[in-house]
Formats: structure tokens, C-alpha cells, sequence
């Protein structure tokens, strides 16, 4: 070991890492191989290997040569070791010869894409629908996580159907992804408005590369992208604000009263955002509740495409936050920000719900819905009702909100208040049941959320008839 690096003429106190571990890279891997960046191997067959996983065994071997060369013991070659100014320091690794973020993140959107015509196109007409939706979501999830760990093994990823790693709150660069925006209408035969949303986020930089793909229409939109055609001048036609056609927000009527605009509902966060970004139209305005996921790689790219992106109050949209909940946005042409954002100033007053009220509404929500795809249930989660355990995962629970009997008897939720104090929510609200033909039943409900990060852990819940004589 120490005869070939010397024949190299190596010296980790003089020469620059990358030659450093090209030199021992050869001898560990025994094959031809370059340097490429920070911390590559590039071999002969293409192959660039990220060398990380080996760097402890590489400077332990070093440390060996260099002593076995000049007569210093390990300690000292220790000393010469961090003396070297190692770029993991300075900079994510990156390969020369490896796909750029922006670039990778378009590969990916438009792979996942054409994964999710495939599987549409293929599936008979019965399972379309909330199935198709969920098939979807899942195989477009397991390509991207496949990906971006070939192409980027050291980073760290915030997706809408993985489990939240909290490790990424402190991480250098995290992947926020949705493999699937807008899977209801995935699910409905001819439904164009959906989307695959894959953005980076840097330490220190905030969003930096991402694409939006709307496969059914052959389009993927980047951050890399020539900057966006300009918009016709205001006032040569009546404007258009795109918004949720199932949670508009409770005041954009009378915004686009103010402003002269038109209301058009459209499906999916990033086909609303990107018909923005092509002109089609002025905005897009949220406040019915989001998460990151759901805008992060449509605010990258319209950002970059010089659109106004910014919270309803005008506020920063910021990323990667211990919890993923972010619950509005507008989206705009620059030149009409200001007179957009004045209007929506004047009409918001209603606070909008934390993360963890949030999370606990959206279950609320499923008991009536029997919809819990936007449920944020820990793998482990648990329920306990009235002392009786009814729940030992977040799938059966799941499940359960969806499929399970009990549930189909439950009508409305009514008087919903929320207690939100450290990690723990209580909800108290009143439940109406069909206990008969064209028989109502009431009861309270105290429901108790453990919520330590992004995920509902537990849930308890204390059912009590209506005291006796109370109106219903």
C-alpha cells in the first residue's frame, strides 16, 4: 500500500485532495479510475462512484502510507490529515461528469411522468378513481426514491408518500418532492391537471433547482429554463386567478372583485402555477391548506421564470421547516403584485391553522370525507377509543377511516374547536350518527393528538352521549 502511493508521489500534506484520493482510489479499487470533482471515482465503464462511504477507510490508509513514507506515526499523519482542506467543508460532493441538479430534477419529473401514463393507460376502467390515484402516487414515490439515491446518495428527501425524516431539518440538501399533484384527477378518465413536482432545496439558499411535469399534456417545466415570454400588458383584458376547485380560499371572491378578475378552479398546485408561468393566467392564489410538497418545486420554477411568490401576508415562502405544513401562497405576474397582494390584504383576517392543527383537522376531516390520503399518520401510530385500542398502525388506521363500517354511520362534524399547547392537540366537537332511519344520534367527542413532528403519533378519544336534556 504505502510502495504505490509513494510511486504516485502523494503527499496528504502537500497535494490537493482530489489527487490524494484519486491515488488511493486506484489502489483500493484496483481499476483505472480519474478524479472528478469532489470526491468521484470515475471509472473506465462510466461509472462514477461516490467515494463517502469509503473516506474513513481511505484515510485510515493514507495516514498509514504517509507514515510508513516519512517515519511519523499515525498520530502525526493524523495531524497531516486535517491539515487538508477537505471540500465536503466548502461544498455538497459533486461529480464534473454527473448531471446537474436542474438537469437531474427534469430527468426525474419527465421519467416519473412517463411512468404515470403507462400506468393510467394500462389500467382497467374500474380502477380508476381514488385507487388509480394511490397506485400512482406510490409507483411515481419508488421511482424518484430510486433516483435520487443512485444520483445523489448523500442527500436527504421530504416526499408526500415516505415517512419524515427529521434528520433533514439540520441536512445540507433536501429533495422535496410530490411524485403526484393532483391525484384525484390522475384518477378521472381525460383529467389533464396533475403534475410530478421535484425541487432541491440548499442550506443557506433556500429552493435552487426543480421541474414540474404535466405528462398529460408533454410539458415539463424547469429552473433551468429560458425565462418565461412576457405577459400581455394589464388592462388589454380582463385577468384570471386560478384556485382550488375543491378549497377555494374562503375571500377570493371578493379579491377578484376588487381587482376585476375571473376565478377559474383548476386541479394540482403545479398545473395551476405553471399555467401562470406560461401566461394562461395572472394568478394563483391558495389559503385552503398545503404542504411543502405541494408548492415547493412549482414556486422554484416560477420563481425563476420572474413570477411574485410569497404567502398571503406577503411573507417569505420558506422550506424544509420541522414541520412540512404550509397552508397558502400566491403565485403572480411581477407587475401585478402589488395591486393583488393590496387586495388580498383587505380581505384575509381569519388566522390561518398550525401545522398541527392542521394534521388534526385533516383527520377530523377523513371521518366524514372516508378520504385519508391527506391524513399524516406515523408507520407506528396508534388510537385508542374510550380505553379500547382500535388502531396499532398508521395503516390500519388508515384503513379503517376508509374502508371500515363504523365510519360509514357518521354524518357532520359540528362546533370543531382545537386546544394546541407543545407537540399535543385536543379537538372537542360534537358528531351527529345515524343510529336509525331517519334517526340522528349526537355525541362528544374529546379527541387527544400526539403530534411530535410531522406525523400524527397517537390518537386518544373519549366518546360521551350528550348530556341528558342538551339541545342538539
Amino acid at each position: 500500500m504505502s510502495a504505490a502511493v509513494r510511486e504516485r508521489r502523494v503527499d496528504a500534506r502537500r497535494d490537493p485532495p482530489s489527487q490524494v484520493f484519486v491515488a488511493l482510489g486506484q489502489v483500493l479499487f484496483g481499476a483505472d479510475v480519474r478524479c472528478c470533482g469532489h470526491e468521484f471515482l470515475c471509472f473506465g465503464d462510466g461509472r462514477c462512484q461516490w467515494i463517502g462511504e469509503h473516506a474513513r477507510l481511505l484515510k485510515v490508509r493514507m495516514c498509514t502510507a504517509v507514515g510508513a513514507s516519512s517515519g511519523a506515526d499515525n498520530r502525526t499523519c493524523s495531524r497531516a490529515w486535517s491539515t487538508v482542506e477537505h471540500p465536503a467543508e466548502q461544498e455538497p460532493w459533486f461529480c464534473e461528469c454527473m448531471t446537474d441538479d436542474a438537469t437531474l430534477a427534469t430527468e426525474i419529473a419527465a421519467g416519473a411522468g412517463e411512468l404515470l401514463l403507462t400506468l393510467r393507460a394500462a389500467a382497467p376502467y374500474e380502477h380508476y378513481g381514488r385507487e388509480l390515484g394511490r397506485r400512482g402516487d406510490h409507483a411515481a414515490n419508488a421511482f424518484i426514491l430510486e433516483r435520487l439515491a443512485a444520483e445523489r446518495p448523500g442527500d436527504l428527501v421530504l416526499s408526500e408518500e415516505s415517512a419524515d425524516d427529521a434528520a433533514r431539518v439540520d441536512a445540507e440538501r433536501v429533495w422535496i418532492i410530490d411524485p403526484l399533484d393532483g391525484s384525484k384527477e390522475y384518477g378521472r378518465p381525460g383529467y389533464i391537471d396533475w403534475a410530478v413536482h421535484v425541487a432541491l432545496w440548499q442550506s443557506g439558499k433556500g429552493l435552487t433547482d426543480a421541474a414540474v411535469a404535466q405528462p398529460a399534456i408533454g410539458a415539463v417545466y424547469s429552473t433551468s429554463d429560458e425565462p418565461a415570454l412576457a405577459h400581455e400588458p394589464l388592462g388589454r383584458y380582463r385577468p384570471s386567478i386560478v384556485i382550488s376547485g375543491s378549497r377555494p380560499p374562503a375571500f377570493i371572491r371578493d379579491v377578484a372583485r376588487k381587482v376585476g378578475a375571473d376565478l377559474v378552479p383548476m386541479g394540482s398546485a403545479g398545473a395551476k402555477a405553471m399555467a401562470v408561468v406560461r401566461g394562461e393566467a395572472d394568478a394563483y392564489v391558495h389559503a385552503g391548506g398545503q404542504w411543502e410538497w405541494d408548492s415547493a418545486a412549482p414556486v422554484a420554477v416560477a420563481q425563476a421564470a420572474g413570477m411574485f411568490c410569497a404567502r398571503i401576508d406577503g411573507s417569505p415562502l420558506e422550506y424544509n421547516r420541522p414541520h412540512p405544513y404550509l397552508p397558502d401562497l400566491v403565485i403572480c405576474r411581477a407587475d401585478w403584485a402589488p395591486a393583488l397582494m393590496a387586495a388580498v390584504s383587505e380581505h384575509t383576517d381569519a388566522p390561518t391553522d398550525s401545522a398541527r392543527v392542521a394534521m388534526a383537522r385533516a383527520y377530523i376531516h377523513s371521518l366524514i370525507s372516508h378520504d385519508a390520503s391527506h391524513v399524516r399518520l406515523a408507520e407506528d401510530a396508534w388510537r385508542v377509543e374510550n380505553g379500547q385500542r382500535t388502531g396499532n398502525s398508521g395503516i390500519e388506521i388508515r384503513d379503517r377511516l376508509e374502508n371500515g363500517a363504523e365510519y360509514r354511520q357518521l354524518r357532520r362534524v359540528r362546533d370543531l374547536t382545537f386546544h394546541e399547547w407543545h407537540h399535543d392537540v385536543v379537538a372537542r366537537f360534537l358528531l351527529d350518527i345515524t343510529s336509525g332511519p331517519n334517526e340522528v344520534t349526537t355525541v362528544s367527542i374529546t379527541e387527544h393528538f400526539d403530534i411530535p413532528a410531522g406525523d400524527i403519533r397517537s390518537i386518544v378519544a373519549i366518546i360521551e352521549p350528550l348530556p341528558s336534556g342538551e339541545h342538539t
